[in-house]
């Protein structure tokens, strides 16, 4: 293959494909972090659910009390001591139930 500046154009062309994929990962990476952080957003202007609150996602029908939201996640303590971490993109996402004040009814 030929030469440009003294360099292979299949040196460049690998080096091109490589660049872009790191920018590609990159603008991945700045969506979900900015995603999330809009979410967080809207969760605070909007407050679908409160610290306290049982929150049921579905299908999953997982189900847990809210104890933190942070620009990322918000945390839910399952009756089983567990923890799960939802991102906040998640609740504009999917369907998800609220029980107010943590009383789950049977």
């Amino acid at each position: 293959m030929g030469r440009v500046w003294g360099i292979g154009l299949a040196g460049l062309w690998g080096l091109l494909v490589s660049a872009i994929a790191v920018i590609g990962v990159g603008f991945l990476a700045t969506w979900a972090i900015v995603s999330n952080f809009t979410a967080s957003f809207f969760l605070t202007i909007w407050r679908p659910f409160r610290l306290g609150d049982t929150v049921v996602l579905l299908p999953e029908n997982t189900a847990g009390r809210v104890t933190d939201r942070n620009l990322m996640f918000t945390v839910l303590h399952e009756q089983d001591g567990s923890v799960v971490y939802v991102f906040n993109n998640f609740f504009f996402q999917k369907m998800f139930r609220v029980i107010s004040g943590g009383e789950q009814s049977s």
